[in-house]
């Protein structure tokens, strides 16, 4: 087991994880029209091997969250979270809303050493919610996803 658990930036310098973040970002349907929500947890074995657990799919605006005792699925640490936002219609606000924020800052099976985040997704960039409820815009959604920062 790592002893040195990896930040949210080592996650996503984590070719299998970006191609993770990709694949739930294309199969929400992005546009103006008929998006979805799409979410996993990010995960880590005895081994220290990552994986991605997507979570049943999700509405225009809302996703359901599996059950995640003690931020573990599936016998696996829960490092961090994901939904995508792909509904980019002027009426939908790209940036994490209140309730997301609360979702994480108040999921009491959550507040454990290893999780350092959920990432919202949008068309334009990925914010990362600190477990505390503080997020902020981590980087553009184009330049994650064009591999740039391949491990």
């Amino acid at each position: 087991m790592a002893s040195v658990l990896p930040s949210i930036i080592d996650l996503l310098k984590d070719s299998s994880v970006r191609e993770g973040l990709r694949q739930a970002w294309l199969d929400s349907s992005p546009g103006v029209y008929g998006g979805h929500e799409e979410g996993a947890f990010i995960l880590m074995d005895e081994r220290d091997t990552l994986s991605i657990a997507r979570w049943p799919r999700g509405v225009k605006n809302y996703i359901d969250v599996p059950p995640h005792p003690l931020a573990h699925y599936e016998g696996k640490r829960i490092l961090a979270t994901f939904h995508t936002y792909p509904n980019t219609g002027r009426s939908f606000d790209p940036e994490p809303s209140d309730g997301d924020v609360d979702g994480v800052r108040f999921d009491k099976e959550l507040k454990v050493s290893h999780y350092c985040g959920e990432l919202v997704i949008s068309e334009a960039k990925i914010y990362h919610i600190l477990p505390y409820g503080d997020w902020y815009a981590l980087t553009e959604t184009r330049i994650l996803f064009d591999g740039s920062n391949d491990d």
